[in-house]
Formats: structure tokens, C-alpha cells, sequence
């Protein structure tokens, strides 16, 4: 191809007359890209085959290779900066390329001088490896290109590593996808039972896996220890720190597992044997136990956060009256199921056998108008996923609107909120057997947009606003004594904060601290609070966490993967759609790290995390 580009220049010794006469001279810039780097390449390789004019020796192994350091240089980066700084082989004749082999080397050189180089399978990896060390990207490229065609069952896993070695991630991840779609075939072979630990947990913590079942990852930690047992009985802890007990089935977990005398001598082992014996007796304190709960991505269910009655929906046919899951690693949003009415801060609660109930809340009716509310609930409903319906239950004794709803160990309690005329100190327990509702002790003052978790078999609150102003209180109770006591109140007044229990500690965050005219008018909070406080429920003490990147109330605060994570909320500004998760920094501190922006604003919502089955095609 042939570029011409005209421009127009003004001499700067013309004759007057014939500047007059003739015009300005017109001068052309003649370009022939292809055909000039065509000719120059050709050349290159002439120089390099017949060894003219050379001013440098390349020796890699046992051969010697005659180059030009001019051609060198403008190839690569690595040459143009050992030429032209003060390195020992600027001036050196020959220079030892210690890192490579002569017949890389030889390719290499090809690439360098024609623009051309035979792949193969036996010879790739060594080039795409010396391509990095030249920081010649195109051959670099074109090697990843290769193997990504030929990468296989047999490959995968040395492909993978080696391609995260060379950052070539587009390679790692078609290596990674072969790798978790066939993994139930791959940790028999070899190259899985040959790798070192740390490999083995970077493939086995994975979230996307292919298998049905978790007792296939935990044969494979077993496979893996026994292809070499003597070197590797110190690993085992470590390594089945990764298996997601909690979803193997409970009867292979006994007869497998729990029963193998070979893991007694591993005290973390036993330990994490012990949380799970506890999570099969104890279904409704899984949250407490710090397992891993989530799913492989070949199960039948997906575990997200479940969004319930979101009255700040930007689609006006989702407000109030629909039940979303969230996935917070992506921030995608999907739609499971309409509630059996509009509702505006409802209770809401899941068992550890993944059953979602929803009590009370105000009524909300939408239409083309907007919404209006009317009036309260004390109806009880639970989902059920097999039918994609919701079961009828007992309905509460009173109605009752922004209060908490919390499960501990066999029962359910009702705490507190209002019932449209007065702040509720009341407290009901449902139980779920019996399908009824009884009062039990009342809160030792009304509160409403209170906080609640279980623990141990306790169940704690704090803060909320009574009839005068924003608590700062916090109270325990004791289903067996049927018994409040006072705990050590909080730094802060809160009210429409979340509490979340996290490494046997409970978070409480955020909050709106007082009343104000517009939180008695529009319920606007116009003092919220970006702090966080811990509660240590052994030794009922206060200490002060990190702070929240921005002030907020209302937000959605879970334990979800392991980590605290907060949802939407809003303050006296705006409401949010984002997320915000609790992680620890290199150094070991608890930081807060703003995750996906979510399609929607959320806030006063009801937030629960549970495990939903596949058959409900979320949209």
C-alpha cells in the first residue's frame, strides 16, 4: 500500500516574481509501508543468515549465534536496554543467555529477523517463556494463541499454572475452565496428584467447580494425600481447610469421613469435624459456626442474599412487592417471586434448612398512582421453593411494622416495631412445630427499627427509637428463663442499623443517631452514623470497629462467603445501590472495600442469605 501525504510550505528563499508567478511550491511525502517493511525484513534476515556485518555473538547452550545489536534493540526491550545503559554486556562481544536453550534461542533469533517462527507443542512453552523474558509481546501472544488451541484434559492444570506464571490470562482462563469442568476425571490423574499444596488449594477453593456433590473435592484431597502420604500428612490440615463440609450429605459425612481414624491426630481437622457434627444437630445456628456454605457451581442451588419488599425499586411493578436474590460477587439481581401482598418493612428470617419466612410489615397497594398504605399485617407466610408459593401460617397475635424477626435454635420471635398507633415493647415466639405464636417477656422499653441477632442460643438487640428518642441500649435474652438483661450500652444511639455475628463477635453498623423533624415527619434520617461497634458476647464488652466509607442507615447487613457485607441503605441525601464488604489488608486489619453498584437503590428492606434451588429460573 502506497500513503501520499500533500502539504503546502512557503520557501524561505523564493523570488518574488516567481513566488507570484508560480505560487507557493507544492511538496509530496512519498510512504510505502508494506513494501519498505518487506524489503527491510527481508534484508534482516540475508545479514542474519550469511553472518555480514554482525558486532555481537549470542551464546545459549553449547551454540553460538552471530547478531546485530542494532536489530536486537529495536525488537526488543530487553536488548535496547542492555545496549544503551551501563550493563557489563554493552561492550562485551559475547553474551551468555543463561536463561534459554540454543534451540529456543534459534527460534527466538528467527522471530527477531524474518518475523516468522515454527510452533509445536514440544517447543512452545520454552518460547512463550523467552518471549516474556524479551518482552517481545507479539510472539508472546502468539505462543499463548497456540497453546489456547491445544490445550486439553491431559494439559490443563501445567498449562494453567504455567500461563499465571507468564500473565497470560486469557490461556489461564480456557486451562481454568477445562480444569473445573472436568475435575471429577482430573484429580485421578497425575498432574493434580503430583502438584504441591498450595496448587491443590488454589484449584480445590475455587467457586466453580463442576461437581454435583462436595465429597467429590474431598476424595480428591484424600487421593492426593495417599499418592504420597509420608511428605504430605503435614499438608492435610491445610488442604481440607478448602472442602465445604457443610455441603456433603450428613450420612456420607458419618460413615466416611467422621469415622476415618487417620484424621484424629489433626487437631484443626477435628475441629472443623467438630463445627460440622454441630451444624447437623444445630441447623438454625449455621451462621455461627464459620463453615463455608457456598455452593460449587455444578449444585443444584445458588446461595445469595435475598431481597425482599424493596421499597426503593426503580421499577415501579417491584416495589414493595417482590422477592430478588442477589449475587453480590457480580452484582446481578434477579427476580424469584411475587410476595402475597405489597409490603413495606416487613420481618423476615431463614432457617438453616433454607426455609424464608416473612411476617407483618405495612401494607402497601401499587398502581398507576403510585402506592398507599394500607394499613398493618400480622400475617405469617413461608416460601417454598419446590412450588415457587407461599404457605399460609399462623398469623402473629398483634400486627406489627418496622420490627425484627430473628430465629433462635427451634423458635422464631417477633420483637418489638409498632403496631400504627404506639412504639410495641411486646415480643412473640412462634414455633414451628406446633405452628403458633405465644408472648413471651416484653422488651424492657419500646423500641422500633431496632436490631436483632442470635447467638448461642441468646437472642440480642440493639438500639432502635422508643417514644422519645434514639436508643442506645442493648439487651439479651434467654428463651430458657424467659429473662432480659441489660448489657453495656453502645457509644452510639442507633436506630435502622444492621448486626451481623462474624468470628464469634457481633458487628453492629451504621444507623441513624437522632430524632430529627424530618425523621418524625418523612422518616428522613438526618444524623447517620459511619461507625461500627463490636460486641464480644463472652465478655459482654464493647470495642469500636472500622468505620463505613460513608455514613448510612437502613442498609442490608449480612454474613455472606465468609466476610460482613453491607447492602444499599441511604442517608438524609440519597439512597445507595452499592455494596460494601469487610476484609482484612495485608497487614491483617479489618477494612471496608466498596464492591459491584447494584442496578437499583435498596434500603429498609428485608435482607436474608439462603440457598435457592435451580428449578426457579431467576430472571
Amino acid at each position: 500500500m502506497m500513503l501520499f501525504e500533500s502539504e503546502v510550505e512557503t520557501a524561505t528563499e523564493v523570488c518574488p516574481e516567481s513566488a507570484e508567478k508560480d505560487g507557493p511550491p507544492v511538496v509530496e511525502r512519498f510512504c510505502d509501508e508494506t513494501e519498505r517493511s518487506r524489503t527491510m525484513l527481508t534484508g534482516f534476515a540475508k545479514l542474519y543468515e550469511k553472518n555480514l556485518f554482525t558486532d555481537v555473538i549470542l551464546c545459549a547452550g553449547r551454540k553460538e549465534f552471530p547478531c546485530h545489536k542494532n536489530v536486537l534493540a529495536i525488537s526488543s526491550p530487553y536488548f535496547m536496554a542492555m545496549f544503551t545503559n551501563d550493563m557489563a554486556e554493552k561492550n562485551q562481544e559475547k553474551i551468555t543467555l543463561r536463561s534459554i536453550d540454543s534451540q529456543t534461542a534459534q527460534l527466538v533469533l528467527d522471530y527477531i529477523y524474518t518475523g516468522s517462527v515454527m510452533l509445536s507443542k514440544d517447543t512452545v512453552q520454552e518460547l512463550l517463556s523467552a518471549a516474556n523474558i524479551f518482552q517481545l509481546v507479539s510472539l508472546k501472544t502468539g505462543c499463548a494463541s497456540f497453546m489456547k488451541n491445544h490445550v486439553d484434559v491431559s494439559n490443563c492444570i501445567g498449562v494453567y499454572f504455567f500461563a499465571l506464571a507468564h500473565g497470560c490470562m486469557a490461556l489461564s482462563n480456557v486451562s481454568k475452565t477445562i480444569i473445573n469442568q472436568e475435575f471429577s476425571r482430573l484429580y485421578r490423574e497425575n498432574e493434580f496428584l503430583n502438584l504441591p499444596a498450595d496448587k491443590v488449594v488454589e484449584i480445590i477453593s475455587d467457586d466453580n467447580i463442576c461437581i454435583s456433590q462436595e465429597e467429590v473435592v474431598y476424595e480428591a484431597c484424600m487421593a492426593w494425600l495417599k499418592h504420597n502420604i509420608n511428605e504430605r500428612v503435614g499438608s492435610l490440615d491445610v488442604i481440607l481447610n478448602h472442602v465445604r463440609f457443610a455441603n456433603i450429605n450428613s450420612y456420607y459425612f458419618c460413615d466416611k469421613i467422621d469415622s476415618d481414624l487417620s484424621l484424629l491426630s489433626y487437631e484443626n481437622v477435628q475441629k472443623t469435624l467438630h463445627s460440622v457434627r454441630l451444624y447437623y444437630m444445630l441447623k438454625n445456628r449455621h451462621l455461627e459456626l464459620g463453615l463455608n456454605l457456598m455452593p460449587r457451581r455444578g449444585m443444584d442451588f445458588k446461595r445469595g442474599i435475598v431481597i425482599i419488599a424493596n421499597p426503593y425499586a426503580e421499577d415501579p411493578q417491584r416495589k414493595y412487592g417482590v422477592m430478588e436474590i442477589l449475587f453480590p460477587k457480580t452484582g446481578n439481581v434477579r427476580y424469584v417471586c411475587k410476595l402475597p401482598q405489597g409490603l413495606c418493612t416487613p420481618g423476615c428470617a431463614v432457617t438453616g434448612d433454607n426455609q424464608i419466612f416473612v411476617a407483618g410489615g405495612t401494607l402497601r397497594k401499587v398502581n398507576y398512582r403510585g402506592s398507599q398504605p394500607e394499613g398493618l399485617s400480622s400475617n405469617l407466610v413461608m416460601f417454598d421453593q419446590v412450588s415457587a408459593s407461599w404457605i399460609v401460617k399462623a398469623r402473629m397475635k398483634s400486627p406489627r411494622t418496622q420490627f425484627c424477626l430473628t430465629i433462635v435454635d427451634g423458635y422464631m420471635y417477633a420483637i418489638g416495631g409498632q403496631d400504627g398507633t404506639e412504639v410495641l415493647s411486646s415480643v412473640e415466639q412462634y414455633n414451628f412445630l406446633a405452628n403458633e405464636w405465644i408472648s413471651v417477656a416484653s422488651l424492657p422499653q419500646p423500641l422500633r427499627c431496632l436490631a436483632s441477632v442470635a447467638f448461642r442460643g441468646n437472642l440480642y438487640v440493639f438500639g432502635g427509637e422508643n417514644n422519645v428518642k434514639i436508643s442506645d441500649k442493648a439487651y439479651k435474652y434467654c428463651p430458657k428463663s424467659n429473662v432480659w438483661t441489660e448489657l453495656p450500652s453502645m457509644s452510639s444511639p442507633r436506630a435502622l442499623c444492621g448486626s451481623v455475628v462474624h468470628k464469634d463477635k457481633i458487628y453492629v453498623i451504621g444507623g441513624n443517631a437522632a430524632v430529627s423533624e424530618k425523621w418524625r415527619r418523612e422518616f428522613i434520617p438526618e444524623h447517620c452514623v459511619s461507625s461500627v461497634e463490636i460486641f464480644d458476647p463472652e465478655t459482654e464488652s464493647w470495642s469500636m470497629g472500622p468505620e463505613l466509607p460513608n455514613a448510612l442507615c437502613g442498609a442490608g447487613c449480612v454474613s455472606y462467603d465468609g466476610k460482613v457485607l453491607t447492602v444499599g441503605g441511604e442517608d438524609d441525601k440519597s439512597w445507595m445501590a452499592g455494596l460494601c464488604w469487610l476484609q482484612e489488608d495485608s497487614n491483617g486489619q479489618e477494612v471496608w472495600m466498596e464492591g459491584q453498584e447494584l442496578p437499583t437503590v435498596m434500603s429498609t428492606f428485608g435482607c436474608v442469605v439462603a440457598n435457592l434451588i435451580n428449578q426457579l429460573n431467576f430472571t
